[in-house]
C-alpha cells in the first residue's frame, strides 16, 4: 500500500512537471511570436505624418510605449533635445520618492511652502522659481539628474554629455522616465495627479475629441534659445482602455502645438487598434488555457482511475495472498497433525510388536520349563520303579 501510494504521488508530479513545462513552453511562444507593436507599420504611419506635414525628420522624435505589453518604440530616438520644462516630471519625482520613504510628508514646509503646492506649482503650472529652489534643495543640478538616471534604463554610455551639462534629454530617456512614473506610481505621490491638471486645453489636449474622451497626465516644455532655436514638446499619459506613453519633441517646428496634438490623436487611434488585437489575444489564451485545463483534469481523472484501479488490484492480489497463506497454513497444520498421529501409531505398533515378541518368548520358555519338568517327573519315576 506504501508504495502503490509512492508511485502515485511520483505519477502525479511527473504529470504537473510536465504540464508546468507545456504551459511555460507555450507562453514563451506566444511572447515570442505575438508583439502587438508593429514597428514597420508605425515607421510609415510616422513618416507619412513627417512626409505630409512637411517636417524635418531630423528635428522631430517621437517616443510610445503599450502599457498593456510594455513594448516600446521610438521615431529618432537618440536625439538629444533641450527639454525646457518638461525637465521637472523626473526633478519632482526625485522629490517624492522622499515623501514615499517618509522623509518628507505631502504637508512638509520646502522653503515657505508645502511639498503639495510644489508639486502644484511646479508640475500643474510649471513654475520655475520653485523648480529652482527644489534643485538646490535636491542637492544640485548634477546630484537630481545622477538620480533620475534610475528611472531609464539606459546606460550611462548611452547619455550625451549634455544631459548633465545643460539638462538635455532624449525622447528614449523622458519616455521610460514617464513609463517609470506610470508602472511605479507608489514610488512618485502626487506627481501623476499633478500632471492630469496640467494644460487643460493645450498640447495633448488640443484636440476638443481627446480632451473630452480621455484622460491625460502630461508636461509640456518650451524655449526659445539664444540662438533663435526654438524647443517644443511634450510628454504623458494618454488613459486610452489600456493607456500608452507617448513624448513628442520638437526643435524649430512651425505650428508645433498643432503637429503634437496630431500625433496624439494619430497614436491614440493606433493603439484602439492594439487594444482590439489584445483583446482578440486575451480571448484565444483563455480558451487555450480552458482547454488545457480541461486536459490537465481529463489527464488528472485518468491518473486517480488508473491509480484506484492499481490499488484495487493490488489488494485483491494482496488478499488472494492472504487466502493462499492461509490455505498453506492449514494444510502445513494438517500435515503435522498427521505426521504426529503417524508418529504414535508407529511408535504404538512398535510397542505392541516388541511386547508380542516378549510375551511368545517368555511363554515359550514357561512350556519348555514345564515340559523339561515334566520329562525329568517321569524320568525319576521310571528310575523308581
Amino acid at each position: 500500500m506504501k508504495k502503490l501510494s509512492l508511485y502515485r504521488r511520483i505519477f502525479s508530479l511527473i504529470l504537473c512537471l510536465s504540464l508546468f513545462l507545456c504551459l511555460s513552453a507555450t507562453a514563451f511562444a506566444d511572447d515570442a511570436a505575438d508583439s502587438f507593436i508593429d514597428p514597420d507599420a508605425l515607421q510609415q504611419l510616422v513618416d507619412d505624418f513627417v512626409e505630409e506635414r512637411g517636417l524635418n525628420p531630423d528635428n522631430f522624435s517621437v517616443g510610445y510605449v503599450y502599457t498593456a505589453t510594455g513594448e516600446e518604440w521610438y521615431y529618432n530616438p537618440d536625439t538629444w533635445y533641450y527639454p525646457a520644462s518638461m525637465y521637472k516630471v523626473p526633478l519632482m519625482m526625485v522629490l517624492a520618492e522622499k515623501v514615499a520613504a517618509g522623509e518628507l510628508q505631502q504637508d512638509s514646509d520646502l522653503g515657505g511652502y508645502t511639498v503639495a503646492l510644489a508639486e502644484e506649482y511646479i508640475i500643474s503650472y510649471s513654475n520655475n522659481d520653485y523648480a529652482h529652489y527644489v534643485r538646490t534643495y535636491l542637492g544640485g543640478d548634477e546630484a537630481w539628474r545622477s538620480h533620475a538616471k534610475s528611472y531609464a534604463s539606459l546606460e550611462d554610455d548611452d547619455y550625451h554629455p549634455d544631459y548633465m551639462d545643460y539638462c538635455y534629454f532624449s525622447p528614449r530617456f523622458i519616455t521610460q522616465v514617464v513609463n517609470t512614473l506610470y508602472t511605479e506610481s507608489e514610488r512618485f505621490p502626487n506627481i501623476i495627479e499633478s500632471m492630469l491638471v496640467a494644460r487643460p486645453t493645450h498640447d495633448f489636449r488640443l484636440s476638443t475629441h481627446m480632451n473630452n474622451t480621455y484622460k491625460i497626465a502630461q508636461k509640456y516644455g518650451s524655449y526659445v534659445d539664444d540662438l533663435g532655436d526654438n524647443w517644443n514638446h511634450n510628454t504623458g499619459i494618454i488613459y486610452t482602455p489600456n493607456p500608452f506613453i507617448l513624448t513628442v519633441m520638437t526643435r524649430n517646428v512651425s505650428n508645433y502645438e498643432k503637429v503634437i496634438s496630431d500625433v496624439a490623436v494619430m497614436l491614440t487611434e493606433y493603439t484602439l487598434s492594439l487594444d482590439e488585437k489584445l483583446e482578440q489575444y486575451e480571448q484565444e489564451q483563455a480558451a487555450a488555457a480552458e482547454a488545457e485545463r480541461i486536459a490537465a483534469e481529463k489527464a488528472a481523472a485518468e491518473a486517480e482511475a488508473k491509480a484506484k484501479a492499481e490499488k484495487e488490484q493490488a489488494e485483491a492480489q494482496k488478499s488472494e495472498a492472504q487466502a493462499l497463506a492461509e490455505a498453506e497454513s492449514k494444510a502445513d497444520a494438517r500435515s503435522r497433525k498427521l505426521g504426529l498421529i503417524a508418529i504414535v501409531a508407529a511408535v504404538l505398533l512398535l510397542i505392541v510388536t516388541v511386547l508380542t515378541v516378549v510375551i511368545r518368548k517368555h511363554n515359550k520358555r514357561k512350556r519348555y520349563e514345564e515340559y523339561k519338568r515334566r520329562f525329568e517327573h517321569e524320568m525319576r519315576n521310571r528310575r523308581d520303579r
